[in-house]
Formats: structure tokens, sequence, C-alpha cells
């Protein structure tokens, strides 16, 4: 907790002190830099995110196994309808060129 006087994101560990950690945020926390050098750094996070429907997706399975996506790589605004409601689906996603797994649950 801080004051409301400055804001909490000059709080955040490094990502050298997460690794081996789990990082837990909400939406005004999501960093596409952050996430790509936390994963780097061996860390793990559960985290709200905005802004990103243009994040490529290379794989996503649903719970029961069913692929969402054939061969082309569709932008996760593109996908998002085909996404479902009560399952997770795990996938592969694209942030700035590097590839990222991601476990998204309740869309």
């Amino acid at each position: 907790m801080t004051p409301d006087t400055f804001s909490e994101r000059g709080e955040l560990p490094t990502v050298k002190e997460l690794k081996g950690n789990l990082f837990l945020a909400d939406r005004g926390y999501y960093s596409g830099d952050f996430i790509l050098e936390l994963d780097e750094a061996g860390g793990y996070y559960v985290l709200r995110a905005k802004g990103l429907k243009r994040v490529l997706i290379h794989s996503a399975i649903q719970e029961d196994s069913r692929q969402l996506i054939n061969k082309k790589s569709p932008k996760l605004s593109v996908l998002q309808k085909r996404l479902p409601k009560r399952q997770a689906v795990d996938m592969d996603v694209e942030i700035k060129g590097k590839l990222s797994g991601w476990l998204l649950i309740g869309v």
C-alpha cells in the first residue's frame, strides 16, 4: 500500500526479484515490456489486461482440447468472438515480436 500522493507502479519489484515468483496485478499494471522481461527472467504472472486486441495469437486450445485457430495467426480481437465463456484457453501469443504463453480464463 502506498499513500495517494504517488503511483503504486513505482513500488513494483524488479523482474529479477520476481524470478520464480507469481506476480498478481490488475489492469493498470499491464506492460508488454514488463511481461516479456518477467517471462524471460523465469517469473510468473496472473493479471487482468486491457488494450490487447492487437496481440497475435499463434495457438489457442480450449480445456476440451479443441483447437481454436487453423493456420493464420489472428489478432485477439478476431478470435475473441469465438472464445468460450466457461472454459480456460491455453494460448501462445506474440507480444512485441516475441512469443509468450498465456492461460486465458473467463473472457
